[in-house]
C-alpha cells in the first residue's frame, strides 16, 4: 500500500470547506475527497487533466500519455476505517478486483491529509453483502 502525506494549506481548507460544508453527509464527505485528490495529483503531476465520475470512475486523471483511474473514499476519520468502507457498485467492484486504485482519503478537514492507495488482492478483499465491505488483508 503507498500511503502519501498531503498537507493542505489554509486557503485551500476554506475552499474546501466552503463547497462542500456538510461534514456530516457521506455525499459531501466524497465530493471533498475528489477535490483533495485533484489537488495532490496537481502537485505530484505536471498540468494533469481531470474527468470526474466517467463510466461510474470517481476520477480519471491523465498528465502525459500516462492515465489513471481512481476509486476515491473520503472519510474524516485520521485511518483507514475499513469497517465504514464500502462499495456499491457492481462496475466498480469489477474494475477494483481487475486492478483499478482504491484511494482512501483520510483526515478530511484537517491540515495533514492521508491517502492510501490501494488495491484488490494485495491491500483489501471483499465482502457481498448487498453492497461490498472493503476489508484489510
Amino acid at each position: 500500500m503507498k500511503v502519501e502525506r498531503f498537507i493542505t494549506t489554509k486557503e485551500q481548507q476554506t475552499v474546501l470547506s466552503q463547497n462542500n460544508s456538510n461534514l456530516g453527509k457521506n455525499a459531501d464527505v466524497g465530493k471533498i475527497a475528489v477535490e483533495i485528490a485533484k489537488l495532490y495529483f496537481k502537485r505530484e503531476y505536471n498540468s494533469p487533466s481531470y474527468i470526474e465520475n466517467n463510466n461510474g470512475i470517481d476520477l480519471t486523471v491523465s498528465w502525459g500519455a500516462s492515465v489513471e483511474e481512481y476509486e476515491i473514499k473520503g472519510t474524516v476519520d485520521p485511518n483507514i476505517a475499513f469497517s465504514k468502507l464500502k462499495v456499491s457498485s457492481q462496475r466498480v467492484h469489477d474494475k477494483l478486483v481487475n486492478g483499478l486504485t482504491l484511494l482512501r482519503v483520510c483526515n478530511i478537514s484537517k491540515e495533514e491529509i492521508v491517502l492510501h492507495f490501494m488495491k484488490y488482492n494485495e491491500d483489501f478483499t471483499m465482502i457481498p453483502e448487498p453492497r461490498w465491505s472493503v476489508k484489510k488483508m
